[in-house]
């Protein structure tokens, strides 16, 4: 019997486990889907917020680990922050899971990653809302950030997220031993320029798609991310472990 490949999913930040739905509505007849969602949004907004990298990845550890069994078929899909959660995630699996494949969206290459000064998360909640407000154009249906009553109420969700981020030690980032794939937005100005850096983190096979649209993308073009996604699980799967046919 074939081994169903589970996707994982990691939303961009202030997201829950429903942020990418718009995607994986598309795939769940082809792949059983794993939702992850960090404390503090969705089921678990009466749990306290993380603002550490490291305790969100090992959240997000303990989940998976909670439900998939250790002979699935894996592919780790991670959207803006969730693309640094996946990657951490993915150190922790990869000794224990079949990972065939990890897909990052909307992210520069972890050695890229800007932090501000002074660090966004120590802003105003004014100015702070204000560096998101534009991602409301960045995709002509995404409506999170696009009124004030939506924006208080996600704010601290993101200003936690973000600490997390910026206060992160990145150190000497490791090479994976699997397949990366990278997806941007053709008008993301801050991602586009940088996001196929991301194959220095794999000693394999690197893809890179743009799709057209700004920094959320997925809400222009929710078909054609999920077709690129099915297709990645369907040429990883029918090769061996961790390989791609060139």
């Amino acid at each position: 019997m074939e081994t169903r490949t589970t996707l994982i999913t990691i939303p961009y930040a202030g997201g829950g486990a429903m942020a990418l739905a718009g995607i994986t509505k598309y795939l769940k007849d082809d792949m059983d889907i794993l939702p992850l969602e960090l404390p503090g949004r969705g089921k678990r907004f009466r749990e306290a917020f993380l603002t550490d990298l490291n305790d969100m990845v090992e959240d997000l550890y303990s989940t998976v680990l909670a439900q998939i069994q250790s002979s699935s078929q894996i592919v780790i899909f991670g959207y803006s922050m969730g693309a640094i959660l996946a990657y951490f995630l993915t150190l922790k699996l990869q000794s224990h899971f079949d990972v065939r494949v990890i897909i990052v969206a909307s992210m520069r290459s972890l050695n890229e990653i800007e932090i501000e000064n002074p660090p966004m998360y120590t802003l105003s909640p004014e100015k702070f809302l204000a560096k998101f407000s534009g991602m409301a154009n960045s995709g002509r249906k995404f409506d999170l950030y696009s009124t004030e009553s939506a924006m208080k109420f996600v704010e601290p969700i993101l200003r936690a997220d973000v600490k997390a981020v910026e206060t992160f030690k990145y150190g000497e980032l490791i090479a994976l031993s699997i397949p990366i794939v990278a997806l941007a937005g053709t008008k993301d100005q801050n991602v586009i320029s940088s996001y196929q850096n991301w194959k220095q983190f794999t000693t394999t096979h690197f893809e890179s798609y743009e799709l057209e649209g700004g920094h959320f993308f997925l809400f222009d073009q929710p078909r054609q991310t999920a077709q690129i996604i099915l297709e990645t699980v369907l040429e990883t799967s029918k090769n061996k472990p961790n390989s791609f046919i060139n």
